[in-house]
């Protein structure tokens, strides 16, 4: 699975293109995918991690549901701060 993110502010996990393409599908014997934490570049590995605290994961990974939880989280909050910022321009 591939999942592509424009820039900090924005990700696609649909789209063919993008400069952050993530290579993370790798089956774990539990038959679940897992995220090797490496093939994560900065600084989504950070903010995944960070993101993931306390969160239930094996010793060897996270797990690729998370990731793409947080993936898509971060795309819905940053089209919440855009509207945001568009409904605060539109008064000033």
């Amino acid at each position: 699975m591939l999942l592509y993110m424009d820039s900090p502010n924005t990700c696609d996990s649909s789209r063919s293109g993008g400069w952050l393409g993530l290579r993370v599908t790798e089956f774990h014997s539990s038959n679940l995918q897992i995220v090797r934490e490496v093939s994560i570049p900065e600084p989504w590995r950070e903010r995944f991690l960070q993101a993931s605290i306390g969160s239930t994961r094996l010793e060897a990974a996270p797990y690729l549901h998370d990731l793409e939880k947080f993936v898509h989280l971060w795309t819905q909050e940053i089209q919440h701060l855009e509207a945001h910022r568009s409904a605060v321009d539109k008064y000033l």
